[in-house]
């Protein structure tokens, strides 16, 4: 190998396929050679570039089915299942079964002022209070009202505009305090779907004194 360079040798090198009783001689060689040493480098970008100019292999059929199984099953409100997690005092499971009930029609009854409402069972926190989601129809106005204890809301769909001019939208959480006054009014572009955990109830305008 003395005198004359190792290009042939310096892929398999690169590519560390080289047989070991080569590569003592090759790695001597190296050290007194500039332009052999300038060759591996070229070739080491090369192999380095190599992963990435092949395309990416499928992932296993069991893996997408499970991920695919996965988001299906978290359904399309999986993005608050921390925040009704916290505010219902349950843990993630029984959030993701409660977010659940809003796509199925069946779950909804008539509320108050025109909303539609599912009750939920709740952990022992806020067992006291009354919680469920309220359905209010694009562009629906929800008529002035009292707390009569504090009230948490989280939106889930859509947004309101409040009578204080305010606008709250989905993802995000409002608590008014006990003995608190106000209206909303739904967005126009889909219909208002919100989480409220209201300790003891609410007074309506026009009927005060009288608790819902």
């Amino acid at each position: 190998m003395n005198g004359r360079h190792i290009d042939d040798l310096l892929p398999e090198y690169a590519a560390g396929i080289l047989p070991a009783e080569l590569e003592a001689e090759v790695e001597s060689h190296l050290q007194r050679c500039a332009a052999c040493v300038h060759e591996l480098h070229a070739l080491e970008d090369v192999y380095a570039q190599i992963p990435l100019a092949l395309p990416a292999p499928p992932p296993p059929p069991q893996l997408r089915a499970r991920l695919l199984r996965s988001v299906g099953d978290e359904g399309r409100f999986a993005r608050f299942i921390a925040q009704v997690g916290a505010m219902l005092d349950v843990g993630a499971d029984r959030a993701r079964d409660l977010l659940a009930l809003i796509d199925r029609a069946a779950s909804w009854q008539d509320g108050p002022a025109g909303t539609r409402l599912i009750h939920l069972a709740v952990g022992p926190r806020v067992a006291h209070a009354n919680c469920g989601f309220l359905r209010l129809r694009a562009g629906g106005h929800f008529p002035h009202h009292r707390h009569l204890g504090v009230e948490h809301v989280l939106v889930l769909q859509g947004g309101l505009i409040d009578s204080s001019g305010r606008t709250v939208h989905a993802g995000e959480e409002e608590l008014a305090p006990a003995g608190s006054e106000h209206s909303f009014t739904a967005l126009a572009d889909v219909d208002l779907i919100f989480l409220v955990v209201l300790e003891t109830g609410l007074e309506m305008a026009g009927s005060w004194g009288e608790e819902i």
